[in-house]
């Protein structure tokens, strides 16, 4: 069961008893310093994660608002004969993953004109 800051205390004061050794001190201290003050980084880390979120909210909505305005032409992206595609920010694959996403029986069977 949880109990409120009092309580705790005087359940503490009752084990110590009348003791005043360095022990017993030392105990009480760290009992009252863990029941009164908050986690050291709590705000710190809400700062950061609220932080991150701005961030990624910013991104998300500079990226809707890109697509408004990019070129929905699909002559414009071919180069080679391929098409090219852009990269989701995102996206944390390696080249290689996506490259083996995207390999097919019969690609693996075509020889290559490097």
């Amino acid at each position: 069961m949880k109990l409120e800051a009092k309580e705790f205390m005087d359940k503490v004061k009752a084990i110590i008893g009348d003791r005043d050794d360095d022990e017993a001190l030392s105990f009480l201290e760290d009992c009252k310093d863990t029941i009164t003050s908050e986690p050291d980084d709590y705000k710190a880390k809400y700062e950061e994660v609220v932080k991150e979120k701005d961030e990624l909210d910013k991104a998300w909505r500079a990226k809707y608002k890109d697509r408004f305005y990019s070129d929905d032409n699909p002559s414009n992206e071919k180069e080679n004969g391929k098409e090219e595609r852009k990269r989701d920010p995102f996206d944390n694959r390696s080249d290689a993953q996506i490259k083996a996403e995207n390999t097919t029986i019969d690609s693996l069977f075509k020889e290559s004109e490097d």
